[in-house]
């Protein structure tokens, strides 16, 4: 398949968001921060939230943009859902997650027999069950997501302007950013919540839309030109929120239930576009290589990172300020993980592990 330079740039940076959002949780400002007493933490901890949490829906909007605008018409239904992928994503988030556990127990003071019995018994990713595997909660979101392929293409394929997408747009937001918790824990929208109203197949639907309907394209190139400024307004708004009415903090931080990263994600997305599409890609051939690689290299980075980074946060040095400590962090961990990732490549005997 021929490379889509600006879904690259756009997937590039989703990577490196993914590694900030682990980053910061680890290194002193997440779920911690928010819920303590420390204005200036406060603020610190909900800021790299509202920038650190775009990476996910980036990821599933360039899914969304490259999948459903497929052309499955004459495949069989395990080919339109590529069953064939999801079996190997889930073997190779198994196998990650159990290594993840097993390294991070082993660093703080397990025998390796204990570790790898634990790391196996205790794993169970489909049903969310990963330790500390923690990036793995995505295999729970992702496989709907896959098997509501074909369906999504039959119902956006007979959508013919942006009508029938308003529509779904509209109850997905009802469900799941509108209603309380007391009504979203309900077990039929739990149900729900894994099929094709979830928020995350929301975020497929705005990446397709965003490369195939020119309407919507059309009105956000003329909304990013007069409100370009709800991205900071929108990250102003958590902060405030995340200091004076902490309980909050879980909600708008959380994929599922944030109506703050669906608008960041969804604005941000489309400026990007539009910065990628724009961008000389020839005049800087350094700087494309770089995204290029870090955009292929993103899914192994994805796979790995949290081995890298609970050795980290064992044994990195630290400065005493927070903000110093995630910055450094995050730059060892891009660097480690995309160089692991590279070694893979080299061979074709381990080339499987990172693709």
């Amino acid at each position: 398949m021929q490379r889509v330079l600006w879904l690259d740039g756009i997937r590039a940076v989703a990577i490196i968001l993914v590694l900030f959002t682990h980053v910061h949780e680890c290194f002193g400002l997440g779920h911690g921060a928010l819920e303590g007493d420390n204005s200036v933490r406060v603020l610190e901890a909900s800021f790299c939230y509202a920038v650190s949490r775009n990476g996910v829906p980036f990821f599933l909007m360039i899914s969304g943009a490259l999948l459903l605008a497929r052309d499955v018409s004459n495949k069989h239904w395990y080919e339109a859902i590529r069953l064939k992928r999801i079996l190997d994503f889930i073997f190779l988030a198994f196998l990650y997650c159990v290594v993840t556990n097993i390294i991070e127990q082993i660093i703080n003071g397990s025998e390796l027999k204990n570790s790898v019995l634990l790391a196996l018994i205790k794993n169970n990713i489909l049903l969310g069950n990963v330790g500390y595997g923690i990036q793995f909660w995505f295999i729970g979101a992702i496989i709907p997501l896959y098997l509501s392929i074909p369906f999504l293409q039959l119902y956006l394929k007979n959508s013919k302007n942006l009508s029938g997408v308003t529509i779904y747009a509209a109850c997905t937001v009802i469900l799941f950013l509108l209603l309380p918790n007391s009504l979203r824990n309900h077990s039929l929208l739990k149900i729900m919540d894994k099929g094709i109203f979830s928020v995350y197949v929301l975020y497929f639907v705005i990446g397709y839309i965003s490369v195939t309907k020119s309407e919507f394209i059309n009105i956000m190139n003329t909304f990013l030109k007069k409100y370009f400024f709800i991205i900071p307004f929108t990250v102003l708004f958590v902060m405030g929120i995340s200091l004076f009415h902490p309980t909050y903090h879980r909600q708008l931080t959380w994929y599922a239930t944030s109506f703050s990263i669906l608008i960041i994600s969804t604005v941000s997305f489309s400026l990007l576009k539009q910065y990628f599409t724009a961008f000389n890609w020839n005049k800087h051939p350094a700087f494309t290589q770089g995204v290029l690689l870090l955009a292929k290299y993103s899914w192994g980075m994805f796979l790995s990172h949290y081995i890298f980074l609970w050795i980290l946060k064992k044994y990195s040095w630290r400065s005493g300020i927070a903000g110093v400590d995630v910055l450094i962090n995050l730059i060892i961990l891009i660097l480690i993980s995309f160089g692991y990732v590279h070694l893979m490549e080299k061979s074709k005997y381990t080339r499987w592990l990172v693709s």
